[in-house]
C-alpha cells in the first residue's frame, strides 16, 4: 500500500518545471545569459508550454 499522496496533474506540473527566471535565480546568473544559452543550445533543456518556458530541472 502506497502512502504518498497523489498529486494533481496541475500540481506536479507545478513540482516539475521551473520558470527561466526560477532557473536564474538558482544558478545565480542574469536571464540574459540563460537566454544566450538558449540560442547557443547550451545550459538546461528547455520545452515551451503555451506562452511561456518552463525547464525541467535534471
Amino acid at each position: 500500500m502506497n502512502n504518498t499522496p497523489e498529486l494533481s496533474t496541475a500540481q506536479a506540473a507545478e513540482e516539475e518545471w521551473l520558470t527561466p527566471k526560477e532557473i536564474c535565480a538558482q544558478l545565480r546568473i542574469p536571464e540574459q545569459t540563460f537566454y544566450q544559452w538558449r540560442v547557443k543550445h547550451l545550459g538546461p533543456r528547455a520545452y515551451r508550454i503555451g506562452t511561456a518556458s518552463p525547464n525541467q530541472p535534471e
